[in-house]
């Protein structure tokens, strides 16, 4: 009986965990959809290339790139954008009560460090979980990193307003 409630109390937080990442990456598009960019699977976008080329603002979404850990993983969305000079990650993360997703916070870090420094990365970050200690060592690390960005949701929204 205990193994199933502990099952069931996985299930629950994986679920929790799914909602929370859908919520932010509607975020992000609710956003970026009134600046004008039109959305496209990686997939989609290997296959046409020719077809997506020619479009001003593009969001291209499930990017997928190895990791620190040598595994494939996806990175939720990538701007390519005549007017920027490096294509940008989004990483859109929510935590909104403490637990130990602040724990990933330097393995997004460390993979851009490792993987991505030609490209722009911000780290859009939400809710009022994340242990401020863990945020304070990102922001703190990122200062030193070109290319790297934290940014609160409310900053992220600011900078497509301004940028867009």
């Amino acid at each position: 009986m205990a193994l199933m409630s502990i099952a069931s109390s996985t299930a629950q937080a994986e679920n929790k965990a799914v909602d929370s990442g859908q919520v932010m990456q509607g975020f992000v598009r609710r956003i970026l959809k009134p600046a004008g960019f039109t959305f496209v699977t990686y997939a989609a976008w290997e296959k046409y290339p020719e077809k997506f080329s020619k479009l001003d603002k593009v969001v291209l979404t499930e990017i997928p790139y190895t990791s620190i850990y040598g595994h494939e993983g996806r990175m939720p969305f990538l701007l390519k954008a005549k007017n920027l000079k490096k294509d940008v990650y989004i990483i859109p993360r929510i935590q909104n009560v403490s637990g130990s997703v602040d724990e990933k916070l330097p393995y997004f870090y460390y993979n851009y460090k490792q993987f991505l420094p030609e490209h722009e990365v911000m780290l859009v970050l939400a809710g009022q979980g994340w242990k401020p200690e863990a945020v304070e060592w990102l922001r703190k690390n990122s200062e030193d990193t070109q290319g790297f960005q934290v940014l609160n949701h409310e900053q992220f929204e600011a900078w497509i307003a301004k940028t867009f």
